[in-house]
């Protein structure tokens, strides 16, 4: 019973670790998918280097606003003369040469909209990492179990072998001690001894055994009493004969 309890136990061991390999496998795929939809979102280029573009329109926008506030000098600004703030001859933001907010803000918000989807990748792609961590502890977990209730089974199927070797050397050893007994009893006219419930056949023999003894002890004082009656014969033949 303990051996099919051991065997019924490394089966079910077996087969959760089928799951769980299952379950990592999934995981890992799944993992390996959420990458690849992140690596396709920003085309082109890397989720930091977006990040680093959206800065860039961002203090840009910011100087946009405040050349917008200096409306007044940006006015006066001609191509090819000094600009009395800085003395610098070429003026990119003077009018007609002035980025559009607009354009900028429609940029800000595709960027904005590339980099929400990979940071939700990313989180996504970061818990299936936890899920696939999780996945492969419960992975290991259940190998050593199953290596344990294999490891115990062995040792256990060990054991009944030992035993199944021990019990035919006892049934050889009956077998040769049965042999011998059946040929002390034959000459007493038995042949026939149960392998079970011997009991009869014990007290038949020990009534036996009573009976050859009392007839032992009344064959001495037979012969007592004849060694008795040849003693006393003799010494009746020496009176005879000294008469």
């Amino acid at each position: 019973q303990s051996l099919m309890e051991a065997s019924a136990r490394a089966d079910r061991a077996r087969e959760h670790t089928v799951m769980c390999r299952q379950a990592l496998e999934v995981a890992e795929n799944t993992l390996q998918q959420g990458r690849a939809v992140l690596a396709e979102l920003p085309a082109g280029k890397l989720l930091r280097e977006y990040r680093t573009e959206k800065d860039t329109l961002l203090r840009e926008m910011l100087y946009l606003q405040k050349i917008q506030a200096l409306e007044t000098h940006r006015a006066q600004l001609e191509d090819g003369k000094p600009c009395p703030l800085c003395g610098s001859l070429e003026h990119p933001f003077a009018e007609g040469n002035t980025p559009a907010p607009d354009e900028i803000q429609q940029r800000l918000a595709v960027l904005n909209g590339l980099i929400d989807q990979a940071e939700a990748q990313e989180e996504a792609i970061r818990k299936q990492e936890s899920a696939v961590t999780l996945a492969r502890q419960s992975l290991n977990d259940s190998e050593r179990q199953e290596a344990e209730t294999v490891s115990a089974r062995s040792a256990l199927e060990l054991t009944v072998d030992h035993h199944r070797e021990s019990l035919a050397r006892l049934h050889a050893s009956f077998d040769d001690l049965k042999q011998q007994v059946s040929e002390q009893l034959r000459p007493l006219g038995i042949t026939d001894i149960p392998e079970s419930g011997a009991g009869p056949l014990l007290e038949s023999l020990q009534s036996r055994l009573a009976g050859w003894q009392a007839q032992v002890a009344r064959k001495r004082e037979i012969e007592q009493k004849i060694a008795n009656l040849h003693s006393e014969l003799n010494g009746l033949q020496g009176i005879i004969d000294t008469q």
